[in-house]
């Protein structure tokens, strides 16, 4: 989150010395999100992330698939579901309309969140056993999320596809089934074990028994 906001700020500040409102618009739903992601726990601050989103994607004019993902997250983070899966739905229009497919394994991996998300809260309970239809719309969003990021050579938008299909698989006894998943795609890598991607990753594999 650290690094994110000292970029966007950078970006605030060149875009103010030269002139160019629109990068600042663009920086501020990265500030944006990391304000939201910062203490998620004290729902204001998620609500204040995503109002600062709002704010500037309705001054843009333009739901970037990329950018409105961050959005989502904090929607998810807050328990808005309805918000965040017609968010999705727009999302999920703008690249068919734009044929923008980069961010679209990450749109994917969403929705299997936010469909993970309503079915803990339908149920009440921390780990419950899925309901059929629930597991298998959850599942089909994550491998769908994990095939497009590999066709694409996407490494780390596969990584995140990979985590959430790890997470199910372990929270329904699968977890060595999840696991050989995981660790191929994290053995790809040869950098940034600094990454949070990448250390949650770790952590996940290090819990799969």
């Amino acid at each position: 989150i650290e690094p994110a906001q000292e970029h966007a700020n950078a970006i605030v500040q060149l875009a103010n010395k030269h002139g160019f409102p629109g990068f600042v618009l663009w920086a501020e739903i990265i500030l944006g999100w990391c304000q939201g992601q910062r203490e998620w726990q004290k729902s204001s601050s998620v609500e204040t992330g995503i109002a600062t989103i709002l704010n500037a994607s309705n001054q843009l004019g333009y739901k970037d698939p990329g950018y409105m993902a961050m959005l989502a997250e904090l929607y998810l983070l807050a328990n808005h579901l309805d918000e965040g899966l017609a968010l999705l739905a727009e999302l999920f229009d703008v690249v068919e309309a734009k044929n923008e497919h980069n961010y679209e394994p990450e749109l994917f991996r969403l929705h299997g969140e936010f469909f993970w998300k309503r079915a803990l809260l339908k149920t009440k309970d921390i780990k419950p056993s899925l309901p059929s239809a629930d597991y298998q719309a959850i599942e089909s969003c994550f491998l769908q999320s994990l095939e497009i990021a590999k066709s694409q050579g996407a490494k780390s938008l596969e990584l995140r596809s990979a985590l959430s299909l790890g997470r199910l698989y372990q929270a329904q006894g699968k977890a060595q089934e999840g696991k050989t998943q995981l660790q191929t795609i994290y053995n790809a890598f040869t950098e940034g074990f600094e990454t949070n991607d990448l250390q949650m990753a770790q952590e996940l594999l290090d819990s799969m028994v």
